[in-house]
């Protein structure tokens, strides 16, 4: 007994040493080395599999059972951003309305953004490209059957096969909008900040970016640089304390045609941090219009005819980074008229009914025929829906008790194709 005890102990002595060898670089073991770390892995892979819950899934708060329930028909398509229980990752589905299935499937290579991002001096978050939390947000169909996906990893475009045919390293985030011109708007960031950082120190710096189909950057622009300019500085620093994330931009919404009261080449910027919304001229840098609420932490800035915007007001208090407290306990959907400049909220009582309830996050569009498109981001819902019953709810279910959030979905009358 005492023999097998000595020669037990110097067997984990010997596996600690290679252990601890191979971790710190050492080659001494050869191919051997790599088996010893696997070997050492096993018993936390084993806890991870049987614990881990990715960032990206939610309670299932509705207890719907099956991905896509319909009560009326759609001749439309969804493109969504999820996680794939038989994939392990986030990926981009086109599903059909009408067939009731998904047509076409996306699977970013995250191997390959990884590598794509090595050498470009950027430095990214450990769990960005991890399988687990892994997310992308807001894809975009090109008319070659492609997809333009972006996030702190880069902005870039997948073929109908998944494989990357451009690449733009950078932080780039939140919406994307396609202009009059078959350009490209979105959020990104600007790092290192030229605001003066003793009145501004450790700034989130956010941007608005304008990309051709390319992926070359054409306009970039500090938000806090353009009120500045524009003597709105008070928004940044004159109310309550001052926070690093003073902006937070989440939609940048170009104007497509001419109107009284915007033109071509416009663009509505969110500042949901300031539950703000500014009309800006890229091309004279002057603000055109600022509003300040009613909307509250709001996003998702809609154009619905030549004189209404919509807005989703997320109507919550943040407390923190990443505790929210609602209001009245549900999102509305505001509409802001130039002409009269009234704000109206028609749809709450839909909003009621259907417990239409994300903290952060959330898209909201009207349809034509005077429907609405919902995103309940957060707790990872779609729907269609009008005064009298929804058309249909889609879910990305993984399980009995949890649902994929999503990655702000599109809904498409048709495709570009």
């Amino acid at each position: 007994m005492v023999l097998i005890t000595v020669l037990l102990s110097a067997l984990f002595l010997l596996f600690g040493w290679a252990v601890w060898h191979q971790s710190n670089g050492g080659n001494r073991l050869g191919k051997l080395g790599k088996y010893v770390i696997d070997i050492a892995t096993i018993p936390n892979a084993l806890l991870e599999s049987a614990e881990a819950k990715s960032p990206v899934w939610e309670t299932n708060k509705t207890k719907q059972t099956t991905n896509f329930v319909s009560h009326q028909p759609d001749s439309g398509y969804l493109l969504i951003p999820a996680y794939d229980k038989t994939h392990k990752q986030f990926v981009i589905k086109l599903f059909s309305l009408a067939a009731k299935q998904t047509v076409h499937t996306w699977i970013p290579d995250l191997k390959a953004i990884a590598k794509l991002n090595e050498g470009k001096g950027i430095a990214l978050e450990a769990d960005l490209l991890q399988p687990i939390s892994f997310k992308t947000q807001h894809p975009i169909l090109t008319s070659d059957k492609g997809l333009i996906i972006k996030g702190g990893y880069g902005l870039m475009k997948l073929n109908k096969d998944s494989k990357i045919e451009w690449f733009s390293a950078g932080n780039f985030h939140h919406a994307t909008e396609q202009d009059h011109e078959g350009n490209y708007w979105t959020a990104g960031m600007i790092n290192p900040t030229a605001l003066d950082t003793n009145l501004f120190p450790k700034v989130k710096d956010d941007a608005i970016v304008k990309f051709n189909p390319q992926g070359e950057v054409l306009f970039k622009k500090s938000i806090a640089s353009i009120l500045i300019e524009n003597g709105a500085m008070y928004l940044l620093a004159g109310i309550g304390l001052y926070e690093e994330d003073m902006i937070h931009v989440n939609d940048v919404q170009p104007v497509l045609v001419n109107t009284t009261y915007a033109q071509q080449g416009d663009v509505f910027i969110n500042i949901r941090n300031r539950s703000t919304l500014i009309l800006y001229s890229p091309a004279t840098n002057k603000i055109k219009w600022l509003q300040t609420g009613p909307w509250s932490n709001e996003h998702d800035v809609s154009l619905i005819d030549s004189v209404r915007i919509g807005v989703l007001g997320n109507n919550v208090i943040r407390h923190g980074k990443k505790r929210f407290q609602f209001i009245h306990g549900y999102n509305s959907f505001y509409i802001y008229n130039f002409a009269t400049k009234q704000v109206d909220t028609p749809y709450n009582a839909i909003m009621r009914k259907y417990d239409i309830a994300t903290k952060s996050e959330g898209r909201i569009c009207i349809l034509k025929n005077g429907d609405l498109f919902i995103e309940e981001s957060n707790n990872g819902r779609l729907m269609r829906v009008n005064d009298n019953q929804p058309v249909w709810s889609y879910m990305e279910i993984i399980d009995k008790t949890n649902v994929s959030i999503l990655g702000w979905s599109r809904y498409y009358e048709r495709l570009p194709w």
